[in-house]
């Protein structure tokens, strides 16, 4: 009965990291691209099935936990806590989804993906939790790594887009600066011109300056 319930709970994880990355992945593919009510409908159906389809393995997986309770405690044996915890409603989430608390790049991932499973004997296998946590890992290695490539383009544009910006208020001082040397006319107006001439002159060096 006892290697019974901790097969049940084991399975019933299983099956909700799987539920999990369907989810994932039809979220996903609605974003990119389903259009329209018609489609929109359609996906919201398959969205509530994997979610009742994640209700079902959380009820699975909770039952068998509370059977393993009671169970250890007439038999004495706790080890099976290792590897199985109570199930809250924040521990359910795809691996690439945090808890919240962290940020981006500090995303605590959920102990349901680091849960192994049984051999044949039922003695646990905590490699096969490294194995389910490598191969979800690898992929949003690539996901987060596309993103800090993409991040870099963003700072380098940035820099180039002041680099510019700083050059044209140098540029655009010194045009100032000539448009005050070349005007002519009476004398009160020329003294007003050339005054405002230095002063937007004044301006965009100061812009300069502000740029970082």
């Amino acid at each position: 009965e006892f290697r019974l319930r901790q097969a049940q709970a084991l399975d019933a994880l299983t099956d909700l990291r799987g539920h999990l990355e369907v989810r994932a992945y039809i979220y996903g593919y609605k974003d990119q691209h389903v259009r329209g009510q018609r489609e929109g409908n359609r996906s919201h159906d398959v969205i509530h099935g994997i979610a009742n389809k994640i209700k079902l393995a959380t009820s699975r997986y909770r039952a068998a936990f509370t059977a393993l309770t009671t169970l250890s405690n007439v038999l004495g044996d706790h080890s099976w806590r290792i590897s199985l915890r109570v199930l809250n409603d924040s521990d359910i989430r795809h691996i690439a989804a945090g808890d919240g608390t962290g940020s981006e790049g500090r995303k605590e991932i959920s102990w349901i993906w680091k849960t192994s499973g049984l051999s044949s004997d039922g003695t646990v296998l905590t490699d096969q939790a490294m194995v389910n946590l490598q191969e979800g890992l690898r992929v949003e290695f690539c996901k987060a790594r596309a993103r800090a490539m993409r991040w870099t383009e963003e700072v380098e544009l940035v820099e180039e887009e002041m680099r510019r910006v700083k050059a044209f208020c140098i540029w655009q001082a010194g045009w100032w600066e000539a448009q005050a040397r070349v005007r002519e006319g009476h004398l009160d107006l020329l003294e007003g011109t050339r005054a405002y001439a230095h002063r937007q002159a004044s301006i965009r060096r100061r812009m300069h300056d502000c740029c970082v």
